[in-house]
C-alpha cells in the first residue's frame, strides 16, 4: 500500500517535484484538489472542523502524497470511514499512500488526527489529486444495458432510412462506459445523391457547433476566473479599451425602436464579462460580418454591396479576423441590457477577444496548452485539415456550404460539402475557423474527457477551475431565465427537456450545437453524456426561404433529447420489457402525428421516414 514518492506510481514526476518543494505557495494550489496540513488545517476556533476535508473522488482510483515532518511520533488518518495503516510512515518523510480501496463515487472525506508532535507549525501534510476518466464495463455500472441497446436500434433504424451518423460516448463514476458510432463519414453532397464513404468510427471528428462556446471560452474563462486573472465582474472596456464603446454606429433598423447613439455607448461603457458571458449584453442573436451581400438596416440578403456597414471581410485571414473585431466593437446593442435574454453569437465571438487580450495567447493556442495537452485529447482541433486531419477523418456538414442550395450570394461563399471546415459562416469566413462561438471539433470521447473536468473542476495533478468557480457558472443568473447560466443551458424546473429529457435534476446542465451535438453533465449522478450527429448533411427542406431547416432535423436521432432520456430513465433501475415497449409506442405515435400534421400527402418526406423507423423499432421489440 505503501510506497516512496520516488517511486513513480500515479503522479506525474515533474510536476510532483514542484509541487512538493513550493510548500504552501499559490502555485501549489493550481495542481492538487486537497492541499493541507494538519493539526489545524483551517482554524482552531473550530475543534470540529480542523482536522477534515471533503474532496471529490470516484470508487476504485486515488492516491494521497503524505509529508511528515520531523518531530511528528504518530498520527491516525482517516479515509470515509476507513482508519488507514500509517505506521510505516516514520518522521520525516514524503509517501504516496494509495487510497483506492477506500474511495466512493461522489463526496469523499479524510481526517487526520490524533497528531502526536514534538516540533513547531504543521505536523502531517496531506495532498490529493483530482480524479480522472479510466476505462470501465457498462455490466459492472449502474448503467443499464437495455437503455443502451434501444439507443442503438433507434439510430441504427434511423441510419438505414436515410439519417446520417452519429457517435455516442457516456462517462459515469469517473469511468468511460460506452462508446460507439453509426452511419457513415458523408452521405450527401453538393448534388444531392447519396454518397459512399467510409463509416464513421469513435473516432471520427464532428463539428460542434454552439458547443464550442462552453469548451472553448466558458472553459478559458473559467480558468481565467480561478486564476484570478479575470473577474466577472470586469468591464469589457476594461480588456478591449474604451473603442469598444466609444466606435459605436448608429443604425437606422427597419420597424424596430431607434435608440439614441449616446445611450447605447453608455450601456457599453459598463458591459461586464457576466453581462456578455449571460447573455443579457444587449446584442442581437448575430449579424453577418463576412457577407457583403447583406442590407443591415433592413436584414435582407442578396441585396448588394455597401449596405452592411458591418462588413469586415470574407478571407478567414488574420487581418479580416483584427476587422472582425473592430466592427464586434462598433456593432450597436439592441436592448437595453438586464432587461431581457437573447442568445448571440456576437456575445462569444467578443468573449473571444476577451480571453486572449487576457490570455496574451490565441484562444486555441491557450486551450491547446491549457486542457487539451494536459487532459492527452489528441482529436480535439480548430480547423481539422490545417491540423494533421484529413476530410475522411470528419463527419460532414451541409452539402451546399453556406450557399442554401445556391440561394445565397456573397464573396467567396461556399458551395461544396463542407467537410473537416466549420459551417459556421461567421466563424469560418470573419475568424479564420477559431473562434469562441462556433468552430471546434472533437470526437465523443475526447469530448466526454473534457466535460468530466466539470464535475470535479481538475483532472491529476491539473486544477482548472474552484468549486465555486463550477457552481456560479451553472447556477441561474436571474430567475425569469432560469434556464441559462453563465453560458451554460440548465435544466432548472424541467426548462430544457427537448435536449436534456424530463428525468434530470434541476441541477443538470450541457449545451447543444446547430449541426447536431449535445454534451449533457449531471452532477446528481456524476454522469457525462457526449452525442453528436451531423443531421444537417442532408437536404434543406425550403432553400429559397433562407429557413436553414434541414430533412436531417426529423428523424429521432436528431432530436437529441432522447439520448438523456433513455439512459436516465434505465439508471438504477430494473425497467421491464413491457415499460420499454409503451415508451416505444409513444414515441412512435408522436412521430406519426408529426408527419400527418407537416406531410400528410408525402410519404417520402423525411417525417415520414423518421416514423417508419421507430416503427419498425418498436414492431421488432
Amino acid at each position: 500500500m505503501l510506497k516512496s514518492i520516488f517511486k513513480k506510481y500515479f503522479l506525474i514526476s515533474i510536476f510532483f517535484v514542484r509541487i512538493i518543494f513550493s510548500a504552501f505557495s499559490d502555485e501549489a494550489e493550481l495542481y492538487w484538489q486537497i492541499d493541507a496540513s494538519f493539526p489545524d488545517w483551517i482554524s482552531n476556533a473550530n475543534f470540529s472542523a480542523n482536522n477534515s476535508r471533503s474532496f471529490q473522488f470516484y470508487q476504485g482510483q486515488g492516491n494521497a502524497v503524505i509529508t511528515v515532518s520531523e518531530g511528528v511520533k504518530s498520527f491516525s488518518f482517516y479515509i470515509n470511514d476507513t482508519r488507514v495503516n500509517t505506521k510505516k510512515l516514520k518522521a520525516p518523510g514524503i509517501y504516496t499512500v494509495d487510497i483506492s480501496e477506500y474511495t466512493r463515487n461522489g463526496l469523499n472525506t479524510l481526517q487526520v488526527s490524533d497528531v502526536k508532535f514534538e516540533g513547531q507549525g504543521k505536523a502531517v501534510r496531506v495532498q490529493i489529486p483530482y480524479p480522472v476518466v479510466l476505462d470501465g464495463k457498462l455490466k459492472k455500472s449502474s448503467l443499464s444495458k437495455e437503455s443502451f441497446a434501444l439507443i442503438d436500434k433507434i439510430i441504427s433504424a434511423d441510419v438505414k432510412n436515410g439519417f446520417t451518423s452519429a457517435q455516442l460516448a457516456v462517462v459515469k463514476d469517473g469511468r468511460l462506459l460506452y462508446q460507439n458510432s453509426w452511419g457513415t463519414v458523408r452521405t450527401g453532397d453538393e448534388t444531392g445523391r447519396v454518397t459512399t464513404s467510409p463509416n464513421v468510427t469513435d473516432d471520427t471528428l464532428y463539428d460542434l457547433a454552439s458547443v464550442s462556446k462552453m469548451f472553448t471560452v466558458a472553459y478559458a474563462i473559467q480558468a481565467l476566473v480561478t486564476q484570478k486573472k479575470l473577474s466577472p465582474e470586469t468591464k469589457i472596456t476594461e480588456i478591449l479599451g474604451d473603442e469598444f464603446a466609444d466606435n459605436t454606429i448608429s443604425v437606422n433598423f427597419v420597424g424596430k425602436e431607434k435608440i439614441p447613439l449616446e445611450k447605447i455607448k453608455e450601456w457599453k461603457k459598463n458591459l461586464t464579462v457576466r453581462d456578455v458571458m449571460s447573455h443579457t449584453a444587449g446584442f442581437a442573436a448575430g449579424y453577418p460580418y463576412f457577407n457583403d451581400n447583406y442590407d443591415l438596416r433592413k436584414n435582407e440578403f442578396n441585396v448588394g454591396s455597401n449596405k452592411n456597414q458591418l462588413f469586415s471581410g470574407n478571407d478567414g485571414s488574420p487581418e479580416t479576423r483584427e476587422l472582425t473585431l473592430q466592427q464586434i466593437c462598433r456593432t450597436p446593442l439592441v436592448y437595453e441590457p438586464h432587461t431581457k435574454l437573447i442568445y448571440s453569437d456576437i456575445d462569444f465571438m467578443l468573449l473571444c477577444f476577451v480571453v486572449e487580450k487576457v490570455s496574451g495567447q490565441r484562444l486555441d493556442d491557450f486551450l491547446r496548452e491549457t486542457f487539451w495537452n494536459p487532459l492527452g485529447l489528441s482529436r480535439m482541433t480548430f480547423n481539422p485539415l490545417q491540423n494533421g486531419f484529413s476530410e475522411q477523418d470528419c463527419a460532414a456538414t451541409d452539402p451546399t456550404g453556406n450557399s442554401y442550395a445556391g440561394e445565397l450570394l456573397f464573396t467567396n461563399c461556399r458551395t461544396h460539402t463542407l467537410q473537416g471546415e466549420v459551417h459556421d459562416s461567421n466563424a469560418f469566413y470573419a475568424m479564420g475557423g477559431v473562434s469562441g462561438h462556433a468552430g471546434l471539433f472533437s470526437n465523443a470521447t475526447d469530448l466526454a474527457k473534457l466535460a468530466s473536468v466539470m464535475l470535479t473542476g481538475g483532472w491529476g495533478n491539473y486544477k482548472f477551475f474552484s468549486r465555486n468557480v463550477i457552481d456560479l457558472f451553472t447556477s441561474p443568473q436571474y430567475l425569469k431565465d432560469a434556464d441559462y447560466g453563465f453560458g451554460w443551458w440548465l435544466s432548472g424546473d424541467v426548462q430544457n427537456a427537448r435536449n436534456f429529457g424530463s428525468l434530470c435534476s434541476s441541477r443538470a446542465f450541457g449545451h447543444q450545437g446547430f449541426t447536431g451535438t449535445l454534451v449533457f453533465i449531471e452532477p446528481e449522478e456524476n454522469l457525462v453524456i457526449v452525442y453528436l450527429t451531423n443531421k444537417i448533411n442532408t437536404p434543406m427542406t425550403s432553400p429559397e426561404s433562407l429557413n436553414n431547416v434541414f430533412a436531417g432535423n426529423s428523424y429521432q436521432s436528431a432530436n437529441l433529447g432522447f439520448v438523456p432520456q433513455i439512459i436516465l430513465m434505465g439508471l438504477n433501475k430494473d425497467v421491464g420489457k413491457s415499460q420499454w415497449k409503451s415508451f416505444l409506442y409513444d414515441m412512435k405515435e408522436g412521430a406519426r402525428r408529426v408527419a400527418e400534421k407537416k406531410a400528410p400527402d408525402d410519404k417520402n418526406d423525411s417525417r415520414w421516414l423518421a416514423y417508419e423507423s421507430l416503427e419498425s423499432v418498436y414492431k421488432s421489440f
